[in-house]
């Protein structure tokens, strides 16, 4: 009987940590901005070491390229407007 009360324990769990899994995963960029707390810091579209850094500052949003392959990110600007933000990190190429 004890088992039994563990097993159906244990699968709660694992079917509630699949759950968040998927939502955290899920979310889009401008979701995940905008859950960010003062002074925490981010990282999207990661790719060969390189990608996106946003720093959230002072409800400023401060944004970083890290270079292909690793790096030191590289200061690019600071936004208020999420999706200008946005629009500006996904023209990079």
């Amino acid at each position: 009987m004890f088992s039994n009360i563990v097993r159906r324990y244990q699968t709660i769990i694992t079917k509630l940590y699949a759950i968040c899994f998927i939502m955290i995963f899920n979310m889009t960029d401008k979701e995940k901005i905008e859950a960010m707390k003062e002074d925490e810091t981010i990282f999207l579209n990661i790719f060969h070491g390189g990608g996106v850094q946003i720093h959230k500052y002072n409800y400023e949003y401060l944004l970083y390229e890290i270079p292909l392959y690793g790096g030191s990110p590289q200061f690019y600007g600071n936004y208020k407007n999420i999706d200008k933000m946005i629009e500006v990190y996904q023209n990079w190429t």
